[in-house]
């Protein structure tokens, strides 16, 4: 069923990979009970299927239900338990939560390194997502050594030329939110979006940046243009009612607006509000800029 699933995943297929997990993880349980190491890898996985498909309640509930049974089986500082904890941290940085993500991601970087070589791909892969979050939270000083270590590492390694791409894109996006916009276009001007169904969301990130760096001269067309492109890239895979999306399409709405297409703006952001309503924490702020948008708007 493990096997069928990540074939599934693979094909794109994410509701029969989601089914297939949910049957596998209920044998594991009547074969070896629901305390067991086993169960908790298959509630990691399901959980992070789950929360590709937008279904964050389900998925936080699973790995959160993984953790405590790592802390309860497995030994202090466990490798299992920091992959599981970097998974959760992702899916509350999809829901807004920066300030839950943040801890979750050091801990899973403490250990790691505790594990391994500091330079190596399991301590690379925390070190920048770690970094990612310090940069929504606009902490931009604890954000740079984390990026430089994390690309250091991966250029070194000669590790996916993915991986490779996905610290390239943070260092870029680190240059155009510290004001070094020269900097930041040259960067991705020697960027190319790897191709492939399973790089959706890395096209989807470089046309983010393309945005960010447009806005930061705002220059709201091109800011809109760009931000379109990356709805684009999500919406075949993940569909406008994703949560991810939603997000997207509102910061699209914020271009908008600034560019005086209200009309624009309204069609991106009402059917991003209830989505954006479920998905999100109450404090998130992409939801309360959306909420400060709607009512510019008068959208009810």
């Amino acid at each position: 069923l493990d096997n069928l699933a990540q074939a599934e995943e693979e094909l794109g297929d994410l509701a029969a990979a989601e089914r297939h997990l949910s049957d596998a993880l209920a044998l594991q349980i009547k074969v070896v009970g629901a305390d067991s190491v086993s169960v908790a890898r298959a509630r990691n996985d399901l959980a992070s299927v789950q929360q590709d498909r937008g279904e964050f309640v389900a998925a936080e509930t699973n790995y959160r239900e993984a953790l405590a049974l790592y802390v309860r089986l497995e030994p202090a500082n466990s490798m299992a338990w920091a992959v599981t904890a970097n998974n959760l941290a992702t899916l509350e940085e999809d829901r807004g939560d920066y300030t839950a993500a943040l801890p979750l991601l050091r801990e899973s970087l403490r250990i790691r390194a505790a594990h391994g070589k500091p330079a190596s791909p399991s301590v690379a892969r925390a070190q920048n997502n770690l970094a990612r979050c310090e940069l929504e939270l606009g902490e931009l000083a604890a954000a740079r050594p984390l990026i430089d270590a994390a690309l250091a590492t991966r250029r070194a390694l000669k590790l996916d030329p993915a991986q490779v791409f996905d610290s390239e894109m943070l260092d870029a996006q680190w240059l155009v939110r510290s004001g070094r916009t020269h900097e930041a276009a040259v960067a991705l001007h020697a960027l190319t979006p790897p191709d492939g169904r399973g790089n959706y969301g890395r096209r989807a990130r470089y046309a983010i940046v393309e945005a960010e760096l447009a806005a930061s001269h705002r220059d709201w067309k091109a800011a809109l243009a760009a931000q379109r492109r990356s709805l684009d890239a999500l919406r075949g895979e993940l569909g406008e009612q994703h949560p991810v999306y939603a997000r997207l399409a509102a910061q699209a709405a914020a271009y908008a607006h600034a560019a005086h297409d209200d009309a624009a703006a309204k069609s991106l952001l009402q059917p991003a509000l209830p989505v954006l309503r479920a998905a999100l924490v109450e404090n998130a702020p992409p939801w309360r800029n959306a909420q400060k948008l709607a009512a510019a708007l008068k959208l009810d």
